[in-house]
């Protein structure tokens, strides 16, 4: 099971509903791994997810938001990411506020570093996104968790070597917001 798949499952775990959970995987613009993440979720057996790869413009109104029930944000690392309005962080922060979900995966932080983007999703995501970012080379390295027993880490053995994506670098945030928990 990967974590992207798990961090959603958890999100759902209390649901009562047969429905496939329905996922906006929203592309920045600056890679093509959006629609690899949406596969991944489409071929998931052990919790059913509908992922459709959208744009932010696609994902930025209250009304376009009420087709899914999690935002799935991510970001390639090869620089910030324009793609990420003003329009559609206001939308989503207040869209999470109200009862969705939202995940942010790698290089996200990175994408939205520093900029009023960051300051409107600042206070739906456990880390500080109008922080800077930070990142090591994990190439061959051993990845330890902080609180190996954590609910969301089940099924995950501590001590991952290496990155599991097979880059050189995993992205971590550098402060967490009141709440936020370090795994």
């Amino acid at each position: 099971t990967s974590a992207l798949t798990l961090v959603l499952g958890l999100l759902f775990t209390g649901a009562t509903s047969d429905a496939a959970v329905r996922v906006a995987v929203v592309n920045d613009q600056n890679s093509n791994t959006a629609q690899d993440a949406a596969n991944q979720l489409n071929d998931d057996t052990y919790h059913d997810f509908t992922a459709t790869v959208v744009t932010p413009d696609q994902v930025d109104t209250p009304g376009e938001l009420a087709n899914y029930d999690v935002v799935l944000l991510g970001g390639s690392g090869q620089g910030p990411s324009n793609a990420y309005t003003q329009a559609f962080a206001d939308a989503v922060a207040n869209w999470v506020r109200a009862g969705g979900g939202v995940v942010g995966t790698g290089w996200f932080v990175y994408s939205i570093n520093n900029n009023a983007v960051g300051q409107s999703l600042n206070s739906v995501f456990p880390v500080t996104l109008t922080d800077n970012y930070n990142y090591c080379d994990s190439a061959g390295r051993t990845q330890n968790l902080t609180q190996p027993n954590h609910a969301i880490l089940r099924n995950i053995p501590d001590g991952i070597s290496g990155n599991p994506s097979g880059s050189c670098c995993l992205e971590y945030a550098t402060n967490l917001n009141q709440g936020g928990e370090r795994l």
